[in-house]
């Protein structure tokens, strides 16, 4: 696992109030063929799995977050993931992009591919940048919902993020060309299962998304949970699969239609 992710440590709340202590714990993040188990009690496997354990008796509150070692590394690009999530009270699974540190947040951006909170069964595409907390800059974000689930129940889905980013060299010829007022920086598109759900241009600021990093991560309690913590037990993040492809699903003339 370290071979590809680095596990950021700490438990400050991380902005947002939340309760987790991220560890470098092999129980809390580990690859593993059957993700009940931890990494050490079946050799490994194929899928990335994040454990969270709550026991409030003992105040325990385990989790982790991992950065990808890889970038993005294209100027063009689709990234595809499998996830799947738990959708229980006071847990906050997300899988999103950072530019690479040191970084200003958040003017440089930053990209919510997947993320759900507190059983609420809503998967929320999201973009931020500039710096959204100044009066003049609050309406640099963009976020759509779109429902994952009507119950409790753990859902496994696809989720796809692609990026057209252009160069200034380019002078036409790209997804987006034919639109009144294109966006010189590029073009953005959130899929879910392959299907296109959310798109924007890139933003004047936004680093350039070859310089970004994955992040994975499961959360718990938070400013955005109401006041409410989970359950004691374990709750488990499992990512199926992780690709880059050169290009999205249907290739770009697919994109262009997208947008």
């Amino acid at each position: 696992l370290t071979d590809e992710w680095v596990r950021e440590i700490g438990g400050h709340g991380w902005g947002n109030e939340e309760i987790q202590d991220y560890t470098d714990f092999d129980r809390n993040s580990f690859l593993s063929s059957d993700p009940s188990l931890g990494e050490g009690e079946d050799g490994g496997g194929g899928q990335l799995v994040i454990r969270a354990e709550v026991d409030h008796s003992t105040s325990t509150f385990t989790s982790a977050r991992l950065i990808s070692r890889q970038t993005l590394s294209l100027n063009r690009g689709y990234l595809r993931v499998v996830l799947t999530p738990p959708i229980a009270k006071g847990i906050w699974p997300a899988f999103w992009l950072l530019p690479s540190k040191p970084f200003t947040w958040p003017q440089e951006g930053e990209v919510d591919v997947f993320e759900t909170w507190n059983a609420d069964g809503i998967n929320r595409s999201c973009l931020h940048w500039g710096h959204h907390h100044l009066e003049e800059d609050r309406g640099k974000h963009v976020v759509r919902d779109g429902h994952e689930n009507s119950d409790s129940e753990s859902t496994t889905r696809s989720f796809g993020f692609a990026w057209f980013q252009r160069e200034d060299q380019d002078v036409g010829g790209g997804p987006g060309e034919e639109r009144k007022q294109p966006s010189k920086g590029g073009e953005l598109i959130w899929y879910v299962d392959d299907k296109a759900v959310m798109k924007s241009g890139i933003p004047s600021g936004l680093r350039d998304l070859k310089d970004w990093n994955m992040i994975v991560n499961l959360a718990m309690a938070g400013n955005v949970m109401g006041g409410q913590r989970p359950d004691d037990g374990t709750y488990l993040l499992i990512l199926h699969s992780l690709e880059i492809y050169r290009h999205p699903p249907g290739g770009w003339d697919a994109f262009r239609k997208d947008f």
